[in-house]
């Protein structure tokens, strides 16, 4: 759901990650469902990806 959130709106991981100040690598995690993303960060991707429905 988080990469697909992310296709969407054209970023690349990297630019992704960048923008919401995580390492690619964790970035890359999430998107995996390796890791739980804190609150914060799901806030910065529902700003960044416009994506409301983004949940922990």
């Amino acid at each position: 759901m988080y990469r697909l959130s992310r296709m969407k709106k054209g970023l690349t991981q990297k630019q992704a990650a960048e923008l919401l100040v995580i390492s690619r690598a964790y970035l890359c995690m999430i998107e995996k469902l390796q890791v739980k993303p804190t609150q914060e960060i799901i806030i910065k991707m529902r700003k960044l990806y416009e994506d409301n429905s983004l949940t922990v």
